[in-house]
């Protein structure tokens, strides 16, 4: 009887296992849980609560100032505030180079505080080049507005045209301006008590 050549069943089932193993891949490892999306959760969180109490503070100086602010429930004293500020700043800043004295004079009767030192350094560049190119100045107030009034305080956005001629071209330039005054109301009449040119403060820094 012809022995059998064929291998044992169970000879085959573990090669059969062993070329499996061989040739399928192995299994990818278990994705990694990355920080990143907890970090910036955590950051964002802090900036948001951090803007939270920002605004909340805001609105809580806003109404504080709302209670004592009387720009926009008396008219009489804005439309007051508004004139005389508005009448002061054409003076302050209107000159001739003819006349530059006139000019000075009649601002002292206008300004009090910080506004004289500011003023004086200004008028001081004003001094040194009008008589130079002969200029003739003339600032007209087109728009005010009252920001704050409080008692015999107020602060006043200024938007007004000013007119440049120098004599000796007989060329004239005109250009918009807008700054701020702060005023104060003494015997009657509101002063300019501060003069915000908010890009120019690093000229009259040293006033106090």
């Amino acid at each position: 009887m012809p022995t059998s050549t064929r291998p044992p069943r169970r000879t085959v089932a573990r090669r059969l296992v062993r070329r499996r193993t061989l040739t399928e891949p192995a299994a990818p490892p278990p994705p990694r849980q990355s920080l990143m999306p907890a970090l910036v959760l955590g950051v964002c969180a802090v900036v948001l609560s951090g803007l939270a109490a920002w605004f909340a503070q805001q609105a809580h100086h806003i109404r504080a100032a709302a209670g004592t602010n009387i720009a926009l429930t008396d008219n009489a004293a804005t439309s007051e505030a508004n004139g005389q500020v508005a009448s002061a700043v054409n003076t302050l800043f209107s000159y001739n180079y003819n006349d530059l004295d006139k000019t000075q004079q009649a601002a002292r009767s206008l300004l009090t505080g910080k506004a004289v030192c500011q003023y004086d350094q200004l008028f001081a560049v004003v001094r040194q080049h009008a008589p130079r190119q002969r200029l003739v100045v003339t600032v007209t107030v087109t728009n005010t507005g009252v920001e704050m009034l409080t008692g015999d305080r107020a602060r006043v956005l200024v938007f007004a045209t000013q007119s440049d001629t120098s004599t000796t071209t007989k060329q004239t330039a005109t250009a918009g301006t807008m700054f701020a005054v702060n005023a104060v109301r003494r015997d009657g009449s509101w002063k300019v008590e501060n003069i915000d040119t908010f890009n120019g403060e690093a000229r009259t820094s040293s006033c106090r």
